[in-house]
C-alpha cells in the first residue's frame, strides 16, 4: 500500500503522506516482530542493515538530546562561538543541542524511523523468490501508474495534482511531474521502475512460449506481453516530457542496465516497443501540437543551463565552507535550509530548501559518521546485487533491480532524491528485494534456509520495545506537522502571489493580503505550537501590519521613531512603556509585543534566522534592553545572515541614525552587491538626494544597478543626474559589456540609455542584439522596426514590422 499510496501526496500533501507510511511501517512492524515471537520462522539475515539502521537513529537521537554547554562545545564549537550573544534576557543563553533545527530534525527521526522499520520488516517478510517477482510487478505498476499520472495531467489537467490538490508555486501540467512537485524527482520515480518493468515484459515474452502459438486469441500471456510493450515507451516518453535532466540521465542509465536483464529478448523488443513508442508519442502531439510547440518555447526561452548550473556551484561553494564546521556530528537532520544562508555569499533569489546533492547534504546535516553509514549501506547493496548477478537463478532480476539502485546513486550526486518520501519508499523496496535475492543466492541447501538467525529474532523484540515511544513520537511530531500543513501551504501561496505582485519598495499586494496572510499562520501554530518556521514569519507579518496601521493612523510614528523616542523617555517598567504605547498609538500597538513574543518562540526552535534576531534588534525596546544590547543583537543577525541584504540594509540604517554616513554607504554598498531584492530600496531611498556621480562610487552598481539608478533618477524627473549616469555608461560601455552577461535585458536597457545620449546608431546596434538573443520577443521586435524606420533603413525595418503585424494585426502605429 505504502508503494503506490505516499507517492501521490509527494506534491501538496507530503506530510499527511509521511504520517500514513511512518504510520504503517510501524504497524506492520509490529504485526511481523509478534507474529515472529510467537512462531519463530526463518528470516534474512539484516546483521548490515541493522546496524546501519541502529546507528542511523541513534546518530539522529545524539543531535536532539539536551547536552551540557561543555560537549556541545566539544562536538559542535561553531555554535558555542557563533550561538551566544548578550541579548538582555530575550534569548536562550547558550546552545545545549547539536541539532540548529530541532523541531525540523524531530521530523525527519520520524521518517528515519518509519524508513528503518519498512525496509527491515519488508526484508523478513519476502518469503522467496516469488513474493520478490510479485513486489517486482507491484513496483512496475507503481512506475506505469505514475507515468500514466504525469501524462494524463500534462495533457488533460487542471493545474491541481490529482486534479484536486494545488501547490503553491507550481503547476501540475507542464512539465510533467506526475505527484511530485518537481520533474526531477518524477523522472527518477520512473527510473526505479524501469527495470522491473523491463523484467515483466521479459517474463511476460517466456509466458508467451509456454502458453503455445498456436493457440486461437492472443491468451492472458499475450495480453500481457502488449501491455507490458506498450507501458515501457510510455514510461520513457513521461520520463521525456519531464524535461530534467539529472532525471533524464538517469532514465536512461537505468534503461540501459535494465535492457542487460531482457538482452535474450533484444531483437523481439524492437519489434514490439518501436511501434508502441511511435504510437505513444504520435498520440501526444496529435493531441495538441501548437500546445507542445508553444511549451517548447517557452523552455526554450527560460532559464539559461549556464545560469542553472551557476547557482548550484554558489550553492555548493557555501556548502564547502559550512561543512568543515559541522563534521563530526552534523548540523541536524534537516537543518540545511537553515544552514547554508550563512555561508552562501550571492543572494539566489529563491529558497534551496535541500543541498542539489544527496551527498553533500548528508554530510552536512549528519557529519561524517553520517556519511559513513551511508557509504557502508552503498557498498553493502552493491555486494548484494554482485552476489545475486553471480547466481543463475536471480541474476536478471537482480540486475533489473540494479538498474534503478545505480540511476538513484549516480542522481543523488546531483539532486536530493533521497530526501524525497515518494522516491525513496521505492528505492528501499527495490533495495530489500535485492536483499532478499543475495539470501537466496548465499542458501545453498534446505538446512541453511530453514535456520534461524538470532538476530532476527532480537530484531523482532527491539521493534516491540521500541514500538510504544515510536509510537507516541509519531503521533507527537507526525500529527502536528500534518495538521499545520494545509495552512502553511496556503501561507506560501499567498505570501508569495504578494511577493509576485509587488517588491521591497511597494509592498501593496502584501499590506491587502496581510490579514489573510497573518491567519494562516496563526492557525498552523494554533494546531503545532512548535512550528518555529511559523513563529518567525509571523513575527515579521506583525511587524508589518503594525507599520501599516501606523500610516493611517493619527499618530503616524514609524518604528523606529518609536524606539527612540523610548529610549529618550526612560519610562520606569515595561507596564508604564505597554501604557504609553496603548494611548499614543492604539490597540494595534499590541501587535509589536506580539511580534515580540513569535520572535522569541521562532529562535528556540531555528537559532540561525538572522531575520528573528533582527527584529528582535528592533523591538528589543519593549522589554528595556540597551542600545549595547540592541547592537548586540543587530550584530548577531549579521554574523548569521552575512550576505543577506534585508539586514546589511538594516544595519545602514542604524549607522546612518547614528550620524555615520560613511559606514552606512559600506553597509549598503555590500547590500547593493550582494543581494538583488533590495537594490531598488537603496536606489529608491538614495537617489532623491545623491547626484548620479555619487551613486555611482558610493554603491559601485554594477551593470544592472545601473539601469535601476537611470529609471529611478527618472522617476524623480533629474534628467541631468540621468545624463550623468548615461554618459557614464557610454564611456565604460566596453568594459562592461566585457564583465556582464549579455541577455536580452543588457542589450534593451543599453538601448535605452545610448538613446538618451541621443547616439541612435550605437541603440539601433543593442536593439539588433537584444533580438538575436530574444527572437520572439514582441516589444523587442516592435521598436527594433520603428527605430530602423526613423533612421532610414526602410528594407530592414519592413521585416520586422510585417512580423509584428502577423501577431497584431490591429497596432496602428505600425500601419
Amino acid at each position: 500500500m505504502a508503494v503506490l499510496a505516499v507517492p501521490l501526496a509527494s506534491a501538496t500533501i507530503q506530510e499527511s503522506g509521511n504520517l500514513l507510511f511512518v504510520s504503517l511501517s510501524v504497524l506492520m512492524g509490529v504485526s511481523w516482530a509478534m507474529a515472529h515471537i510467537l512462531d519463530p520462522r526463518p528470516g534474512v539475515s539484516t546483521g548490515v542493515p541493522g546496524v546501519v539502521a541502529i546507528a542511523a537513529i541513534s546518530l539522529v537521537c545524539l543531535q536532539l538530546v539536551p547536552l551540557s554547554p561543555g560537549l556541545v562545545s566539544k562536538l559542535l564549537p561553531w555554535a558555542t562561538q557563533n550561538l551566544k550573544v548578550d541579548s538582555g534576557g530575550l534569548a536562550f543563553s547558550e546552545w545545549t543541542q547539536i541539532s540548529l533545527a530541532p523541531s525540523l530534525t524531530q521530523s525527519g527521526l520520524v521518517l528515519t524511523v518509519g524508513y528503518c522499520v519498512f525496509a527491515l520488516t519488508l526484508i523478513q517478510q519476502l518469503n522467496s523468490v516469488k513474493d520478490v517477482d510479485r513486489l517486482i510487478k507491484l513496483v512496475a505498476v507503481s512506475a506505469v501508474g505514475m507515468a500514466v499520472l504525469g501524462l494524463a495531467q500534462l495533457f488533460y489537467g487542471n493545474g491541481q495534482f490529482l486534479w484536486m490538490f494545488d501547490h503553491p508555486f507550481r503547476s501540475a501540467e507542464w512539465p510533467a511531474k506526475g505527484a511530485f512537485s518537481n520533474p526531477n524527482h518524477f523522472a527518477q520515480f520512473l527510473a526505479l521502475g524501469i527495470g522491473p518493468l523491463l523484467l515483466c515484459w521479459a517474463d511476460s515474452q517466456k509466458k508467451v512460449k509456454e502458453f503455445g502459438r498456436r493457440r486461437q486469441g492472443p491468451g492472458q500471456p499475450g495480453v500481457i506481453r502488449y501491455a507490458t510493450a506498450c507501458a515501457i515507451p510510455l514510461v520513457l516518453v513521461a520520463g521525456l516530457l519531464s524535461f530534467s535532466r539529472g532525471g533524464l540521465a538517469a532514465l536512461c542509465i537505468a534503461t540501459v542496465i535494465g535492457f542487460i536483464a531482457v538482452r535474450k529478448h533484444v531483437r523481439t523488443s524492437v519489434r514490439f516497443l518501436a511501434p508502441a513508442a511511435g504510437f505513444v508519442v504520435l498520440a501526444g502531439v496529435f493531441f495538441d501540437l501548437d500546445h507542445l510547440q508553444s511549451k517548447l518555447n517557452v523552455l526554450a526561452e527560460a532559464e539559461t543551463s549556464s545560469e542553472f548550473l551557476q547557482a548550484r556551484y554558489i550553492l555548493w561553494s557555501a556548502l564547502k565552507d559550512a561543512i568543515p564546521n559541522f563534521w563530526l556530528t552534523g548540523a541536524g537532520l534537516g537543518s540545511h535550509a537553515e544552514i547554508y544562508p550563512t555561508w552562501i555569499t550571492v543572494e539566489q533569489g529563491v529558497r534551496f530548501s535541500h543541498a542539489e546533492s544527496g551527498y553533500l547534504q548528508v554530510l552536512l546535516e549528519l557529519g561524517l559518521p553520517g556519511l559513513i553509514l551511508l557509504f557502508i549501506g552503498i557498498v553493502y547493496i552493491a555486494r548484494c546485487s554482485y552476489v545475486s548477478i553471480r547466481n543463475r537463478k536471480t541474476r536478471n532480476r537482480a540486475i533489473a533491480l540494479t538498474a534503478g539502485l545505480t540511476a538513484s546513486v549516480l542522481h543523488s550526486a546531483v539532486d536530493f532524491v533521497w530526501y524525497i518520501p515518494g522516491c525513496m519508499i521505492l528505492t528501499l523496496t527495490v533495495t530489500a528485494m535485492l536483499i532478499r535475492l543475495r539470501h537466496e543466492s548465499v542458501s545453498q541447501d534446505t538446512e541453511q534456509k530453514q535456520r534461524t538467525s538470532p538476530a532476527t529474532g532480537l530484531m523482532a523484540w527491539v521493534i516491540i520495545l521500541l514500538a510504544f515511544p515510536a509510537g507516541q513520537l509519531v503521533a507527537d511530531v507526525g500529527l502536528r506537522d500534518a495538521g499545520s500543513e494545509a495552512d502553511w501551504n496556503l501561507y506560501r501561496r499567498d505570501a508569495i502571489k504578494a511577493m509576485e505582485s509587488g517588491s521591497l519598495t511597494s509592498m501593496t499586494t502584501l499590506d491587502d493580503n496581510l490579514d489573510q496572510i497573518i491567519g494562516h499562520l496563526e492557525r498552523c501554530r494554533t494546531k503545532d505550537p512548535q512550528d518555529y518556521r511559523a513563529s518567525a514569519d509571523l513575527a515579521a507579518m506583525y511587524l508589518r501590519r503594525f507599520e501599516r496601521e501606523q500610516k493611517h493612523s493619527d499618530n503616524p510614528m514609524s518604528l523606529w521613531e518609536v524606539r527612540n523616542t523610548v529610549h529618550s523617555a526612560e519610562f520606569s517598567s515595561p507596564r508604564e512603556l505597554a501604557e504609553w504605547l496603548n494611548r499614543a498609538l492604539g490597540p494595534h500597538a499590541a501587535d509589536l509585543y506580539r511580534a515580540l513574543k513569535m520572535c522569541q518562540h521562532s529562535l528556540h526552535g531555528q537559532p540561525m534566522r538572522g531575520e528573528s534576531w533582527l527584529i528582535l534588534s528592533q523591538i528589543g525596546f519593549l522589554v528595556g534592553i540597551t542600545e549595547e544590547q540592541e547592537k548586540n543583537l543587530l550584530e548577531q543577525a549579521i554574523r548569521l545572515r552575512p550576505h543577506r541584504g534585508v539586514i546589511l540594509y538594516a544595519a545602514g540604517l542604524g549607522s546612518m541614525e547614528q550620524g555615520h554616513f560613511d559606514e552606512a554607504m559600506d553597509w549598503w554598498k555590500q547590500a547593493f552587491r550582494k543581494d538583488p531584492a533590495v537594490r531598488p530600496v537603496i536606489v529608491k531611498g538614495l537617489a532623491p538626494y545623491l547626484t548620479g556621480r555619487e551613486l555611482i562610487e558610493h554603491l559601485d552598481p554594477g551593470t544592472d544597478g545601473l539601469f535601476l539608478m537611470y529609471r529611478e533618477l527618472k522617476k524623480l524627473n533629474r534628467e541631468s543626474e540621468c545624463r550623468v549616469i548615461s554618459h557614464w555608461f557610454e564611456e565604460h560601455f566596453d568594459e562592461i559589456a566585457a564583465g556582464s552577461e549579455l541577455t536580452a535585458f543588457f542589450w534593451r536597457s543599453s538601448h535605452e540609455l545610448f538613446n538618451f545620449n541621443g547616439n541612435s546608431d550605437q541603440a539601433i546596434y543593442c536593439l539588433e542584439q537584444a533580438w538575436q538573443q530574444a527572437p520572439n520577443d514582441f516589444e523587442i521586435r516592435r521598436q527594433l522596426g520603428l527605430k530602423l524606420l526613423q533612421a532610414g533603413r526602410s528594407k530592414e525595418a519592413v521585416r520586422h514590422i510585417k512580423w509584428c503585424l502577423s501577431r497584431r494585426p490591429t497596432d496602428t502605429e505600425l500601419l
